[in-house]
């Protein structure tokens, strides 16, 4: 059977006409085929042209061995291993994903026990300081209380060392001053006063 195809060109719309002819050796026949709304099989546009193409099975077979050779061939050497990397490579994409969120599933994990001890750490810091202030203050309270009773001491004896030190000084001063007034009531009148 030989396939016959015709292009023709009408303004800027390209189309084909087909005339299959079959060949046998008792009775040819020749079958007409063309394209919905195309101009009929002989006609051919004022402003195109026409080109004759003749389709052979025969050579449409033997052209397509090569090819399917190739592709064939191309998928062995080139689409196999390569499709095959890419689908490694998704592989590892996704195990390094899963990898990914597992340690950031592990970090989270692990800020929110550390963010646990830090609060506890805090809480324990802010009662630990609640507890050094008060033990200060009651210490400071201590301290003032003992140097209030050393000055009230300090006071007490010298309170008394001064009590002591007037009872001394007014028991000279009324020596010296009986001596005193005699003296100067012996020199007023001339004479000696008193009971020596």
């Amino acid at each position: 059977m030989i396939v016959r195809a015709r292009a023709a060109l009408k303004g800027r719309h390209f189309f084909w006409v087909f005339r299959a002819t079959a060949i046998d050796d008792a009775n040819p026949v020749s079958y007409k085929a063309r394209v919905p709304g195309m101009p009929p099989f002989g006609h051919v546009p004022a402003s195109g042209c026409g080109v004759v193409v003749e389709f052979s099975p025969d050579l449409m077979v033997l052209q397509a061995i090569p090819f399917l050779t190739v592709v064939a061939g191309l998928h062995l050497i080139i689409f196999k291993p390569m499709l095959a990397m890419l689908a490694e490579r998704e592989k590892n994409i996704h195990g390094y994903r899963k990898e990914a969120e597992l340690m950031q599933e592990e970090v989270d994990t692990k800020m929110s026990e550390l963010e646990v001890k830090l609060a506890e750490a805090r809480a324990e810091a802010t009662a630990e300081r609640g507890r050094l202030r008060q033990e200060s203050l009651a210490l400071e309270q201590q301290t003032i209380q003992a140097a209030r009773t050393r000055a009230e001491g300090f006071l007490e004896e010298a309170r008394q060392s001064l009590s002591q030190e007037r009872a001394a000084a007014a028991s000279q001063l009324r020596e010296t001053a009986a001596e005193l007034s005699e003296q100067i009531a012996t020199s007023v009148l001339g004479r000696s006063v008193g009971g020596n």
